[in-house]
């Protein structure tokens, strides 16, 4: 499948994709956590999603710790890094301004998932990204 815009593209595997929805489905505040994975030209792959704890405990907002941050780069693999980031919005999946203050700082891809109707969206900056499954 061709992206939408050009842009890039994400495969996230969809046995962990259905666990982290399982999490906002059952969660009063908001989820996040890292897309672990590797990138091949406009291809987003995603090996694992590894949730962290939301330690502003906010149902609006999420933040994960510096130390969560620093032992998921301390424990990537070779060949892997940090390509995404995946959070859950009491709202539409469209960037709050917070999240586009970070998205500035953090260039990757940002999957948002709305915590009430669970539909989800990717971006890249401005960019809507396509979101596969394998």
């Amino acid at each position: 499948m061709n992206s939408l815009n050009g842009g890039p593209r994400l495969l996230i595997p969809r046995k962990d994709f259905d666990k982290f929805i399982r999490l906002v489905s059952s969660s009063n505040i908001e989820v996040g956590g890292v897309l672990i994975g590797r990138i091949e030209e406009n291809l987003y792959i995603c090996d694992r999603i590894v949730v962290g704890e939301n330690i502003l405990n906010s149902p609006i907002e999420f933040r994960l710790s510096d130390e969560f941050l620093a032992n998921i780069i301390l424990s990537l693999r070779d060949n892997e890094d940090i390509i995404g980031i995946i959070h859950s919005h009491p709202a539409p999946p469209v960037p709050s301004l917070i999240d586009r203050k970070y998205m500035r700082l953090w260039p990757i891809i940002w999957v948002i998932i709305d915590s009430n109707t669970l539909k989800y969206k990717g971006w890249f900056g401005d960019l809507e990204v396509d979101i596969d499954f394998y």
